[in-house]
């Protein structure tokens, strides 16, 4: 009940929820979700972090950091 933010059992008398099983599988399916979004997060970071880091070696060595227009 805690790891789904219910402070009693009140929901689950209410609506006659007792099979431990599907609540299980619930919790599970929760976990597996949260676990995909926080690896998207991490891969969204590690890419800015990618690019942030190339920037700044440009930038140190007093490159442009953005591409030129090859229309010049």
């Amino acid at each position: 009940m805690a790891q789904m933010g219910w402070k009693t059992d009140a929901m689950f008398r209410r609506y006659g929820i007792v099979n431990t099983e599907d609540m299980l599988d619930a919790m599970n399916r929760v976990e597996r979700f949260e676990a995909g979004q926080k690896a998207e997060a991490e891969a969204a970071r590690t890419a800015t972090q990618s690019q942030n880091s190339h920037t700044g070696h440009f930038q140190a060595l007093g490159l442009p950091t953005t591409p030129r227009d090859k229309t010049n």
